[in-house]
């Protein structure tokens, strides 16, 4: 048996991302998407003597594929490891003291079988305690995988020792790299079977590292002995439109040609699009599909005389490419306590997503708290124990504004911590913490100052903190970035940034660690954001309110103890909620509240209308009257002589009091 030495994680780790929906204004935001993805279980195809699950995981691609447990051949354990002989310690105090590895290999007495590596591990009373995290390492012996085409089962049991944890494996063989898998556990016990296709060699190794201290138990790979003819290994459907995907899959020694099968389900019931199709080739297109529909395919192998098992189930969405906005409505029931949204109804739009933004009149000039963020929501987690929170999430439930995001980010205790266990040396880091997208009505706005607090936790000297802004060029429309850079300190230390006059923006935080530190594995945690700009009096200040999920086209928005300098606007996206993604459409236009005077944008009783639009006032009036318009400290800027009828006038953006004749209104001029 060879001894193993300590391997590099893989360079690349292919990460899933739930992306967010756009607030929807005329602003082109880079980081808020169309589409967002959401891990949900969908149904199975049942399989006469099989049992279908769907994974605790997901592969380099991402994709949710099912697993058929029907038995082809002989199961053959290759390796089984139940540590029985870690005897000392218990789950509720580990056997930290004893050493039970010699230059990182796992003593032969503790373990069935020798061969194993491991680092930062102990006893815990029958189990595997992996106890530092990211720096925890549990490594199989070298064994022969290479039987059955490379087809292989990988079984353990595992559970956190608080909180969520994500556990990493790496399928290692003949002196690379192979596939990677993640599964998640919780305090919890639980068993995951995972299956790996086309990928063991005759020299393979399985690695397994986590985010969080876990327990591992139970290890047990398995292959089938001499089957007939391997089931095929496929792989995801290329070439995906509205109505048609190709499915593809991994050639079989000894067949001679394929059985696809397609389908979608309908009353849990799978209802057969392609039955059987038989092809020599490894790919088949397909075709006259139902837009945004969730269709699955499996493939077969036959040498004519044998057929094996069905693949894995691939799903694969069509999307709804077309799907149209909402028509957004005046607002209805308006009063300073609220307003009811409204909108059309769309067809294909299964529910849709209100935008509800926050339009706050400056009151003052000077420099101006936009947000002031400390996570004090967050209650779970510690340094020494973070809690993985998603590989992307919003932060609503943890911030004070909506539209916090993180991406691969920790949770302690009234912290944010961002991890290089995401960086790779060809995609940098996939760990970032991003803020609302923030706009400001006037056309020379001031600088913008950002602090917060941050502190280095394991991570290499010179390891690095990024904080950037993202803008809209408004000459060539481009987003472009500025970007300031600080060295880290191991204690929290709280750091200043300036930059540049910007009237629509967001800032996203990262970090680096030198090119060379790859096997160290920290993470970087965040307090105490305040972002603040100088602003003139009469300035609006533009930022997400909240963010409302509706089946109907209406919804009643709750403003209470709103201030009399904050209104309200909305705009509606729709959505086609699919098992495995959401489709957003683009956004609606925008409707304007002001709570303050209990009108949106609504009519009098004497036929009178008071509006605003960009760069201009509205004025429709059934009777002659006088037209005065005064800004917030009072001041007449504006005054017109007799006005009937409709009559719109310029006006430079900001809020006014306008008056004509006995109807006097609030506007905000954008």
């Amino acid at each position: 048996m060879k001894t193993l030495k300590p391997q590099k994680l893989l360079k690349s780790l292919v990460l899933g991302l739930l992306l967010v929906s756009p607030c929807t204004h005329a602003d082109n935001d880079d980081r808020i998407k169309t589409i967002k993805q959401q891990v949900m279980m969908p149904a199975v195809k049942p399989t006469t003597g099989s049992h279908l699950t769907l994974p605790y995981f997901m592969n380099a691609t991402n994709d949710r594929r099912l697993t058929p447990m029907k038995a082809e051949g002989t199961d053959i354990v290759v390796l089984s490891e139940d540590f029985s002989r870690f005897t000392s310690g218990s789950e509720d105090a580990p056997d930290m003291s004893t050493v039970i590895t010699n230059n990182g290999n796992v003593i032969p007495d503790y373990t069935n079988t020798g061969g194993w590596y491991g680092t930062d591990i102990y006893q815990a009373g029958g189990c595997c305690f992996l106890a530092t995290g990211n720096q925890s390492i549990l490594m199989t012996p070298y064994i022969d995988l290479s039987a059955d085409n490379g087809n292989f089962n990988l079984e353990f049991s595992c559970r956190s020792q608080s909180g969520q944890a994500l556990v990493r494996i790496d399928n290692i063989f003949n002196s690379g790299y192979g596939t990677t898998k993640l599964a998640s556990c919780d305090e919890t016990w639980r068993t995951v079977t995972i299956p790996f296709y086309g990928s063991g060699g005759r020299e393979n190794t399985m690695m397994i590292t986590a985010n969080a201290p876990i327990f591992i138990d139970n290890i047990r790979i398995t292959q089938k002995d001499n089957p007939e003819i391997s089931r095929p290994a496929v792989i995801d459907a290329t070439d995906i439109t509205e109505t048609g995907f190709t499915a593809n899959w991994i050639a079989v020694n000894k067949a001679t040609s394929y059985l696809l099968d397609v389908f979608y389900f309908s009353d849990n019931q799978p209802q057969y699009v392609i039955k059987d199709r038989e092809t020599t080739n490894t790919s088949e297109t397909v075709s006259g599909l139902q837009p945004g529909r969730l269709y699955y395919y499996s493939v077969q192998a036959t040498d004519g005389v044998h057929t094996s098992d069905e693949s894995t189930v691939v799903a694969v969405t069509n999307p709804v490419m077309d799907m149209d906005p909402p028509v957004a409505t005046e607002a209805t029931e308006v009063s300073k306590d609220g307003f009811r949204a409204n909108w059309t109804s769309v067809e294909n739009a299964t529910q849709y997503e209100l935008c509800v933004n926050s339009e706050y009149t400056i009151p003052q000039s000077g420099t101006f708290v936009i947000d002031n963020e400390n996570f004090d929501n967050v209650n779970v987690g510690t340094i020494e124990n973070p809690i993985y929170n998603d590989l992307s999430y919003r932060l609503d439930q943890y911030t004070k504004n909506p539209d916090w995001v993180g991406l691969s980010c920790f949770l302690a205790d009234g912290m944010i911590g961002l991890s290089s266990y995401y960086q790779t040396e060809e995609y940098g880091n996939h760990s970032t913490l991003s803020s609302p997208r923030y706009k400001v009505s006037t056309t020379n706005p001031g600088k913008i100052k950002i602090n917060l607090s941050a502190m280095a936790v394991d991570c290499a000297p010179g390891t690095k903190l990024a904080v950037m802004i993202y803008y809209t060029n408004h000459i060539t429309g481009y987003t472009e970035i500025d970007a300031q850079v600080v060295e880290l300190n191991e204690e929290m230390t709280s750091y200043e940034f300036e930059f540049k006059e910007r009237d629509s923006y967001y800032i996203e935080i990262t970090f680096n660690e030198p090119k060379g530190s790859r096997d160290i594995f920290g993470t970087v945690f965040i307090d105490d954001i305040k972002i603040a700009q100088e602003l003139e009096a009469g300035t609006v200040l533009t930022k997400t309110y909240k963010r409302y999920a509706s089946y109907n086209n209406g919804f009643y928005v709750e403003t209470p103890d709103s201030p009399q300098e904050e209104n309200f606007s909305y705009s509606i996206a729709s959505i086609n909620n699919l098992v495995l993604f959401y489709y957003y459409s683009d956004p609606s236009n925008t409707i304007y509240v002001d709570t303050n005077t209990g009108i949106g944008n609504a009519v009098t009783a004497d036929g009178t209308t008071i509006t605003a639009t960009a760069g201009q006032i509205n004025i429709s009036t059934a009777e002659a009257c006088t037209v005065s318009v005064f800004d917030m400290s009072g001041r007449t800027v504006r005054q017109l002589g007799t006005v009937e009828g409709s009559t719109s006038f310029p006006i430079e953006p900001g809020a006014y009091i306008v008056k004509c004749g006995e109807t006097v209104r609030k506007v905000l001029v954008r």
